[in-house]
């Protein structure tokens, strides 16, 4: 009892001597909260005086208003916790900084553990208290404006909780930057430090790994930042704002992400203490409160800094691996020199230890060496059949005009749908497809297709890579993806567990272009339309679509629910091919071709320019062996060798109809040389119809090269 009373006295001590912070951070919620809570809904209602909304409108245009303030992803109030946890925590061990006050405090009959315990208790509650009570302030002015109600309600204790636990976790890693410095500069770079290395870290090596490594895959990327606060809060508030009205379901989710926050917390606590304890008194006012900690944290700095400027001069750099060398050898030099004067605060100091300047350099030559010659074998690497599971394919473009979203209806990246699926089982092609990496640009840039996989090993291990592959192969890639496992990672719409839950949501609008025109067609027959073209589907595979010209597209958009009373747009495309036989039976039927992309009777010319590709690039070769690379791009322009012709005869309009692919189409997969590079097509219609303001398609498009009629190169010939 008598040592409970003595905390609770040594606790109002210490708040005497931090009054006017308590006073700061009084002011700073009540502001923050009541006062522009009641500002915010007297706007508001002023607004519903102004546009006449009463009732149920009214009082939806004030609790949307509430919500966005007092939800948990609020962007401003993190910043505000943020700073106020680096304050607090500076502010309650500043004395810290100075020898007599550590004597001072020193000198009283107090245990460190309960002096610890007192500051660092009271550094919670100068922030916790005066925030609960404005939030609380702000709940009841909201609610007597009518703006609250029992989801915002719930929205915002939870959002105190998930900032007590974001306050706890800057303020414990800031109070571990105190203990390890010794003076107020040093202590704010030191946070900052704290907070974003993990993250600079990861950044760096995904780029050593990007620079020099052929087959990485940008997939693979590990976003995880598990050393800072930041990262847990942030992922807790981004997985609530896509619950909406499901805020406990909400809560559930991200409550994995808060529970490491506090845990992140305790840890930093734990860490603060122990080098409270060891602290020694001479240390105020130096850099370091550590001599031991010296090296290694100059090692932690400067490494990553020479490997970042080696990486900066590089890409600055066309072929010099010279100035990279240079440049590395004198970021280590500058960066060992500098961090050596702030310790000692004498620029006498910054070559007193030149042994680690050269562990420095010779710990960047090491890993510069790993990444540059690939001595992990990273390139190398091929799956062992016997160890794995399955693999997800992501070929390019496949999933292009596709949106996912889980079973939260949240919108997700392709690479996290396609690793919530079961990939393609299919061990053999899998690994012979792994083995048979095209050598890239061997035969010119269309002959071959980048490839991301990940393989699902037995173990749990994900790993990824990204290769090229020869657009012949032919007999593996027709194995791979014309298996279910592919098609339901790729098309969410051909899943139909998936698709249930698409079909649950309001669509907005369904089209069918064929890159020339576009048709409107009726919300009532998607369903009809998803299962006839996933009959198609189910019997093609990737020589279907690198060998057939697109017929067009059906475009749906789905009104997502989400955010209360808001809403998303998610996009499904349904790609139709010649072999969408049933589909295209249906259009046709619905009076929408697919076997001509215009209407032959309704052009009135065609204008055909034709660039000369071949001319300009021989005389851009010319004057660039004469006056060098930049004049001779500046000299050469294409419209010195483009030719226009207007065509209006029937028969040679007939003939370039047969040739043309609308631009707007894509042309993925397709071999080299399948599109004439060299011409341009545009097409006039009768009656000016391309300028009516109900005209939603192009007239634009390119040409299939081995249909390009005889008569077309002599017509629109250089002379």
């Amino acid at each position: 009892m008598t040592s409970r009373n003595s905390f609770w006295a040594s606790l109002k001590e210490n708040n005497k001597r931090r009054i006017w912070i308590w006073i700061i951070s009084g002011l700073l919620w009540f502001i923050y909260y009541p006062v522009s809570m009641a500002m915010l809904m007297g706007r508001k209602i002023e607004h519903n005086h102004m546009d006449n909304l009463t009732g149920e409108a009214a009082k939806l245009r004030l609790t949307e208003e509430v919500g966005e303030w007092l939800e948990v992803g609020n962007g401003i109030t993190a910043i505000l916790v943020a700073c106020m946890a680096i304050v607090c925590a500076i502010q309650g061990f500043s004395y810290l900084y100075s020898r007599k006050k550590v004597d001072m405090y020193h000198s009283v009959p107090v245990k460190k553990s309960r002096r610890f315990a007192v500051i660092f208790t009271n550094g919670v509650l100068i922030y916790f208290i005066p925030y609960l009570v404005n939030l609380l302030l702000a709940v009841l002015v909201a609610g007597v404006s009518g703006g609250m109600n029992g989801t915002i309600l719930g929205q915002a204790a939870i959002a105190a909780l998930m900032h007590l636990a974001f306050y706890l976790g800057i303020f414990a890693l800031a109070t571990v930057a105190v203990m390890m410095t010794g003076n107020l500069i040093i202590t704010i770079f030191a946070t900052v430090i704290f907070l974003g290395y993990e993250l600079a870290i990861k950044l760096l090596l995904e780029t050593l790994e990007m620079r020099f490594f052929s087959y990485y895959s940008t997939y693979s990327a590990d976003t995880a930042v598990y050393s800072s606060p930041i990262y847990y809060f942030g992922k807790a508030a981004f997985t609530i704002s896509y619950m909406g009205e499901k805020i406990g379901s909400g809560f559930g989710d991200a409550f994995p992400y808060v529970l490491a926050g506090f845990m992140l917390a305790v840890i930093f606590t734990c860490i603060a203490y122990y080098c409270y304890r060891k602290r020694p008194a001479e240390a105020a006012g130096k850099a370091m409160a550590f001599d031991k900690t010296k090296a290694p944290i100059k090692l932690l700095l400067t490494i990553p800094f020479a490997l970042g400027v080696a990486l900066a001069v590089n890409s600055i750099v066309v072929s010099g691996a010279a100035f990279v060398i240079f440049g590395a050898g004198l970021a280590v030099i500058v960066g060992n020199c500098v961090i050596e004067v702030i310790y000692e605060a004498d620029i006498k100091a910054a070559f007193r230890k030149k042994y680690q300047i050269l562990i420095s350099g010779g710990c960047v030559a090491a890993i510069a060496s790993i990444f540059i010659f690939d001595l992990t074998g990273y390139d190398a690497w091929i799956p062992s059949p016997e160890k794995l599971q399955d693999a997800v394919f992501l070929l390019p473009n496949a999933y292009n005009g596709q949106s996912y979203m889980d079973e939260n209806l949240q919108r997700v990246s392709i690479e996290e749908y396609a690793l919530s699926k079961p990939g393609v089982t299919d061990i053999e092609a899998i690994c012979e497809l792994s083995a048979r990496k095209a050598v890239e640009g061997e035969d010119g840039n269309s002959a071959y297709i980048w490839v991301d996989v990940a393989y699902r090993m037995k173990s749990g291990k994900v790993v990824w890579r990204s290769f090229p592959v020869s657009i012949e192969e032919d007999e593996l890639l027709d194995r791979i993806t014309g298996s279910e496992e592919y098609k339901k990672t790729i098309y969410q719409a051909y899943d139909d567990t998936a698709y249930e839950r698409m079909a649950g949501q309001e669509v907005e609008e369904v089209i069918y272009t064929n890159g020339f025109r576009v048709v409107n067609l009726s919300p009532e027959e998607v369903q009809t339309i998803r299962e006839l073209w996933k009959k198609d589907m189910e019997n093609m595979s990737y020589t279907d679509f690198r060998d057939e010209f697109k017929c067009g597209v059906i475009d749906i958009e789905w009104k997502v629910r989400w955010m209360n009373n808001s809403y998303y747009i998610d996009n499904t495309s349904f790609d139709v091919y010649p072999s969408n036989t049933n589909l295209r039976k249906y259009l046709e039927e619905k009076g929408i071709g697919t076997e001509n992309y215009v209407d032959i009777e309704q052009i009135a010319s065609i204008t055909v320019t034709n660039h000369h590709m071949e001319e300009e690039q021989r005389l851009y070769e010319e004057r660039r062996n004469e006056m060098g690379d930049a004049e001779a791009q500046l000299s050469v322009g294409r419209e010195d060798f483009s030719v226009t012709k207007v065509f209006t005869e029937e028969e040679q309009i007939k003939e370039l109809v047969n040739a043309m692919y609308p631009s707007r189409m894509n042309t993925w997969w397709k071999r080299s040389g399948t599109f004439s590079n060299d011409y341009e097509v545009e097409i006039q219609y009768k009656n000016g119809e391309a300028d009516s303001s109900v005209y939603r398609g192009s007239t634009n498009a390119r040409l299939i090269a081995d249909r390009i009629p005889d008569w077309l190169e002599k017509e629109t010939a250089y002379q």
